[in-house]
């Protein structure tokens, strides 16, 4: 990874470019999770929604995580140790990994706790993650204002 200086804010140069492919296909990918939340039951005041296991979902809102079963029900506030600050999405690659993003980025191994990965992106300085999509094993990231950025899953790791 190459970091280059715009003003006083660092920006990351991809080591391979990005294609118009990647574009669509993320925009692809990011269209059809559109279409399947609308599909999806949704929670009172939910901004994004996970399945946690084969009964219970997760939900984010305005006043943090809560987990609610399948079909309906009470949705009880859930915090996650390692995760400090607010979640506004969700997304699970095809390791199984659950990706948590909002004001910083984690990662959670199946049945283990949530490993914050944002230090070692120097962009979430300043940054709020708005989505989160998974695209050919990269995290394409929504940052408002500030553009989209892809990172690598694999490189960003939990080691």
């Amino acid at each position: 990874m190459q970091l280059a200086q715009e003003g006083d804010k660092p920006l990351i140069e991809p080591e391979v470019p990005i294609t118009d492919l990647d574009i669509l296909s993320a925009r692809s990918a990011y269209e059809a999770s559109v279409r399947r939340r609308r599909l999806e039951p949704a929670h009172p005041g939910a901004r994004a929604r996970v399945e946690w296991d084969e009964r219970t979902n997760l939900f984010a809102t305005d006043k943090g995580m809560c987990m609610q079963p399948r079909g309906g029900g009470t949705c009880s506030p859930f915090t996650l140790p390692g995760v400090d600050q607010a979640v506004l999405a969700f997304a699970r690659d095809d390791r199984g990994r659950l990706w948590l993003a909002g004001e910083g980025l984690w990662v959670v191994e199946k049945g283990g706790r949530a490993i914050a990965v944002h230090p070692k992106l120097p962009f979430m300085t300043d940054s709020v993650i708005r989505d989160v999509q998974i695209v050919e094993g990269k995290l394409v990231l929504s940052l408002g204002d500030r553009g989209v950025a892809v990172v690598d899953a694999g490189t960003v790791g939990t080691n």
